[in-house]
């Protein structure tokens, strides 16, 4: 049995009813991932603390090691000049070899307290690295779980949508098939939104003033009736309604 306009129009308004809901919804699902953001900057901000912080200990046992080196390498001079001391001939050969032993542990003695300094260093860089990479535990942790909610929220979402989907498409044998697609390209369009309401003198969609004659078109709901400025199809909003359809 052919349908009336008036009754193509209802079962349009199931629809919009339907698609609203379903564009709400998804919208809803493509923001749960930047809840996580907040926690993911924070989690990737420590975990950068975390590497510099290695590679200030790196750094700090590097230098360690290159002192350590030069350290063994002076002592290893003053034993080889304490053996020549027995082996001078001179008082100025002694005299000189006596101050290079000097100089060199007096540069030992200064390589030696870099090296406990670099040593403290270290112990606290350790220190450090031990409470951050806690720190980055905990904001792993938290970031799983709210990561764990927001996926149980986006599979629910989910499932409100393929109900939703599927309720929808029991309508589709039930309307015209040409006018479905004319208002599924407007529903594209206006993002989820492709009927819009009149009262007394506008579109309710874009709140366009419209002539007198479109208005009583619509309400004679005898044609399928457009708003020339969001293309939207225009249908009677009950008397007194402040409903809008703009988004």
């Amino acid at each position: 049995m052919v349908k009336t306009v008036a009754e193509q129009l209802d079962l349009l308004l199931r629809f919009q009813e339907l698609d609203g809901e379903i564009y709400r919804l998804n919208r809803d699902k493509a923001a749960k991932p930047s809840f996580l953001d907040r926690s993911r900057q924070a989690l990737e901000a420590e975990k950068r603390r975390l590497e510099a912080a290695e590679k200030e200990l790196r750094d700090l046992q590097i230098r360690r090691k290159e002192k350590e080196m030069d350290l063994e390498a002076k002592e290893g001079m003053v034993k080889k000049y304490q053996i020549q001391l027995y082996q001078v001939k001179t008082n100025k050969e002694y005299t000189t070899l006596q101050s290079e032993i000097g100089g060199l542990k007096a540069d030992g003695s200064l390589l030696e307290e870099d090296i406990l300094r670099l040593m403290e260093e270290g112990d606290r860089k350790k220190s450090e690295i031990e409470g951050v990479r806690r720190e980055v535990e905990r904001l792993t942790q938290t970031y799983r779980q709210e990561e764990a909610k927001v996926q149980k929220e986006v599979e629910e979402l989910d499932r409100q949508i393929a109900q939703l989907t599927e309720r929808r498409g029991t309508l589709i044998p039930e309307v015209d098939a040409k006018l479905l697609t004319r208002y599924e390209r407007i529903l594209v369009g206006r993002e989820g939104l492709g009927m819009a309401p009149v009262n007394e003198t506008s579109c309710l969609g874009c709140h366009m003033q419209l002539p007198p004659q479109v208005i009583n078109e619509v309400r004679l709901r005898e044609k399928v009736v457009t708003c020339e400025n969001c293309s939207r199809i225009l249908y009677t909003a009950p008397r007194g309604s402040d409903e809008t359809g703009s988004l």
